[in-house]
């Protein structure tokens, strides 16, 4: 394998889409899993887990339920006011005269270039993992071009980590197309924790920000909650360019039926809505809520969505479901993007270090969320903070899970590195434990701390609430949009993108 010296070299290739990530040296990885080993020093924000009855006590201290929910300072370094901001990739100029090969042979020039300043810039150890396939950028790039509003989807339990200063000033500047924000996942954080997210983005970004959540449970009502009305009236709120001037959007809501045949080199006769943003922020989810049923594979594996896709939700109003793509940042720890879905869990090659970020902040502390029981005899140990009774080490809490869902070998050793990667994916859904954080400069006392379940009730109530209003007016009603697109032949269709769409001369890009 590589030695992860330098930046890895362009790749690229026809129907090549799998996400690419500069790999980490193996003295790097073998000096954390020696590390692993070492007990678990807990954050003193995060709550006492070594005062009071020891693991496995039927206390009420060490019940999960005891344990509420807490929200943390904002953990990174604000890009480009703390840390300088890095730039992405920009698409260069085409025109239709240009064949497809001169076109990408000007693409992989300039993401060359790119990269390769970044590197020159950069010490690689301050870099995040970013994204260094040329073939997802080119999937951003035309997803981003055929866009007329951009719909750009954050994690609600961190935003600003997922938010790119650089790709909005593209959209917006360069593109120059109108962005809405949507705070995804909103039903794991305290209500006043997303006011507070959303006060902030408001003001940073001066564009509608939207809370978002997809209700837990399995009503076929899901797409009529708060949270899908008021993006739909977001979106429609905004504007779109035609034959030199701008559009309402709501103009291609409300006249569904096209007042002309589209003509040859004429401007499209409707509106796309691109949703674009890293990978894992339930990009595709929100198309299925919108639609009202499942018209895109979703999954919790950053990377799943490869193409971008298009699907009309009536005969003038397009979504298409970009894939994710990770932007350069710097001073990113490694463990933010693993808990969090910008990096692929099963890809990542030691993951007791991200066991040890999560259990040192987590509430409940992780050995008692997942009530294991520790096997090893020394319970009192050192740490940085001195002695400490009842002390865990993420070697010994992956080595507990394992037993207790008999994650065990052949020779019955447990698999800790099975059981590390269950609960990653556990802690990515917001299952069992939940990290959360606010804006830079909040103080995350001023957010109460409530169990983890009552948030989920609160949302879900919330939910069940707005779909007995009768505020959605018959206008706007999503219902009759997709009635009139199922009733019109191939009115929603789902496209691997290919140069096709833009083709000219002899297969432009």
């Amino acid at each position: 394998g590589r030695s992860g010296r330098g930046p890895r070299k362009v790749v690229s290739g026809v129907g090549d889409l799998a996400t690419v990530f500069e790999r980490e040296s193996d003295i790097e990885v073998m000096k954390r899993k020696i590390d692993s080993t070492r007990c678990v020093d807990r954050d003193p924000g995060a709550g006492d887990a070594s005062a009071g009855a020891k693991s496995g006590d039927e206390s009420g201290a060490w019940k999960e339920r005891a344990w509420p929910t807490r929200a943390m300072p904002y953990p990174i370094p604000v890009q480009g006011d703390e840390v300088p901001l890095i730039s992405i990739p920009k698409r260069p100029a085409w025109s239709r005269t240009m064949g497809k090969k001169e076109v990408e042979e000007k693409e992989e020039k300039v993401y060359a270039e790119w990269i390769k300043s970044v590197y020159e810039t950069h010490p690689k150890d301050s870099l995040n993992f970013f994204e260094h396939n040329i073939e997802v950028w080119r999937q951003i790039w035309r997803s981003l071009e055929k866009a007329d509003v951009v719909v750009l989807c954050l994690d609600a339990r961190i935003p600003l980590f997922h938010f790119s200063d650089a790709m909005f000033e593209y959209i917006t500047l360069d593109l120059k197309k109108e962005v809405v924000i949507v705070m995804n996942k909103v039903d794991m954080v305290h209500p006043d924790l997303v006011k507070k997210w959303r006060d902030y983005l408001v003001k940073k970004t001066g564009v509608p920000v939207i809370p978002f959540w997809v209700p837990r449970s399995t009503s076929g009502f899901v797409s009529q909650h708060g949270g899908v009305k008021e993006l739909i009236e977001a979106i429609r709120g905004c504007s779109v360019a035609r034959d030199g001037a701008r559009l309402p959007a709501s103009h291609f809501f409300d006249h569904a039926e096209s007042p002309r045949e589209q003509e040859d080199g004429a401007e499209r006769d409707y509106m796309t809505v691109t949703l674009a943003g890293d990978p894992n922020m339930g990009k595709s989810s929100i198309i299925n809520s919108i639609f009202g049923k499942k018209v895109v594979s979703s999954s919790s594996t950053p990377g799943h969505t490869k193409h971008f896709q298009t699907h009309f939700l009536s005969r003038r109003v397009c979504f298409c479901d970009s894939p994710g793509i990770v932007v350069p940042k710097l001073g990113v720890p490694k463990p933010l993007q693993v808990i969090f879905g910008s990096y692929r869990i099963a890809q990542v090659r030691e993951p007791y270090s991200i066991i040890r970020y999560i259990a040192e902040r987590c509430n409940p502390p992780m050995h008692i969320a997942y009530s294991l029981e520790n096997f090893s005899e020394d319970t009192v140990r050192e740490s940085l903070m001195g002695p400490v009774k009842n002390a865990w080490s993420p070697w010994e809490l992956c080595e507990a899970f394992a037993r207790k869902r008999s994650f065990l070998s052949k020779g019955g050793k447990p698999e800790c590195h099975r059981a590390a990667n269950a609960v990653l994916r556990d802690v990515l859904n917001g299952q069992k434990v939940v990290l959360c954080f606010t804006p830079p400069g909040e103080d995350p006392e001023a957010i109460p701390a409530v169990l983890q379940a009552d948030i989920y009730a609160l949302w879900n109530a919330s939910a069940m609430e707005a779909m007995g209003q009768k505020a959605w007016t018959a206008e706007h009603d999503l219902n009759a949009i997709r009635e009139e697109s199922d009733s019109e032949e191939g009115g929603s269709e789902s496209d691997e993108i290919t140069d096709s769409e833009e083709e000219g001369g002899e297969g432009a890009a």
